[in-house]
């Protein structure tokens, strides 16, 4: 779901809510805002300084649209398009997905298999 641009006053009301449209990040698993105040020229010269000053950056986007720091950031992070998607990994005894591919437990059904040959379910003393 990309939608429309955020105005200034949605930006200002919404405060530090999550983006509910923009552009998807598959790996992040959040909408980038796109900010209706901010024409080609102001994207090009805040993705320059993006390179240079991140923080500079983010100061910048926030005066010219109204954006929190985290509205800021999220755009700073992705100035130059979403992250791909990570592949899913499932957990290998629910199927849910994991957080990462390296992951050694899983959020869903609690097993935890750091140690090898040893499961486990997370909030069950250890042995």
């Amino acid at each position: 779901m990309t939608g429309p641009s955020y105005t200034r006053e949605e930006v200002e009301k919404l405060g530090d809510e999550r983006p509910s449209r923009g552009e998807w990040c598959g790996r992040c698993r959040l909408f980038v805002p796109r900010f209706a105040d901010l024409d080609e020229q102001d994207v090009e010269e805040l993705r320059l300084l993006q390179k240079k000053n991140p923080g500079l950056a983010m100061r910048a986007i926030q005066e010219k649209t109204g954006a929190s720091m985290y509205w800021a950031k999220l755009w700073v992070l992705h100035s130059h398009g979403v992250h791909e998607a990570d592949p899913v990994t499932p957990c290998p005894y629910c199927g849910e997905p994991l957080r990462t591919p390296k992951a050694k437990q899983c959020p869903h059904c609690k097993a935890d298999w750091h140690v090898p040959g040893k499961l486990r379910r997370l909030g069950d003393p250890r042995p």
